[in-house]
């Protein structure tokens, strides 16, 4: 239904979300958005218990999201982020919030720099984590 699919919500929800980057698997949050598209959060992979922090935003009309990523680490390297959102409608109709639903879920897709290896780019992907799960049983 056309309708439907107008009336999905925009922007990208805050929350989990998660990542593969450069085969690495792990987690993003985002904690904090404003409605200018700002965000912060952090990135953390596995198998390394390093606690990243990323400084981004998101822009609504091309669904480009960029953010840098700092790993708290000594040399305190610095990763380049972008990407961009997607959704997949059908699927997200049949296993959306119920019966004919169009939820759209927050998944992105891009590559990214770090100033440790220059000239050479590696990709990523994420997808959101809804709080409740609105396609899991009771």
């Amino acid at each position: 239904n056309i309708s439907q699919i107008e009336e999905m919500p925009k922007g990208i929800p805050p929350g989990e979300y998660s990542v593969t980057s450069d085969g690495l698997h792990g987690e993003m949050n985002i904690s904090s958005l404003d409605s200018e598209g700002r965000f912060h959060g952090t990135l953390n992979l596995y198998p390394f218990d390093r606690k990243s922090t990323i400084v981004g935003s998101f822009d609504d009309i091309s669904h480009e999201i960029v953010f840098n990523r700092t790993i708290d680490t000594e040399q305190n390297p610095l990763e380049y982020y972008k990407g961009y959102k997607f959704t997949n409608v059908i699927a997200d109709c049949i296993f959306g919030t119920g019966p004919g639903s169009c939820y759209q879920y927050a998944t992105f897709a891009g590559t990214f720099e770090s100033i440790n290896k220059p000239n050479q780019t590696f990709g990523w992907y994420a997808s959101h984590i809804p709080k409740p799960c609105p396609a899991c049983p009771d």
